[in-house]
């Protein structure tokens, strides 16, 4: 209804006079934005794994050597100890040595006394 003219319909009206739906759509961008969602969150995932592996494995690997520097000591500890043992038994026999071939020497000496000494047999 036109009333002088001036009045017309509201472009409001129009809005109500074709039929809309509501239609499911998206879906390809949803897919693709859960996708890089999925991808992100590993990348972030093996970051937090390297980082951490970075802090625990050195940390593991020195109680590693601790432990093995502490065996090797003490193996270290009983070689000089052999090497100390050693020495001493060596000049201990080289004393006893020393002892036997004097003794050996002044043995031979009363040997040959007893043969010059006693008369020549024939």
């Amino acid at each position: 209804m036109r009333l002088f003219g001036w009045f017309r319909q509201a472009p409001t009206r129009r809005l109500t006079d074709p039929a809309y739906s509501v239609e499911r759509g998206g879906s390809a961008k949803r897919a693709l934005f859960l996708g890089l969602l999925v991808i992100a969150l590993t990348a972030t995932a093996f970051g937090a794994f390297r980082f951490f592996q970075s802090f625990v494995g050195p940390s593991q690997r020195v109680s590693e050597l601790e432990i093995e520097n502490a065996k090797l000591q003490e193996e270290l500890t009983k070689a000089r100890l052999q090497t100390e043992m050693d020495a001493a038994t060596r000049s201990e026999l080289e004393n006893q040595l020393s002892t036997l071939n004097a003794e050996l020497r002044r043995l031979r000496e009363e040997v040959g006394f007893f043969k010059r000494s006693q008369p020549a047999r024939r």
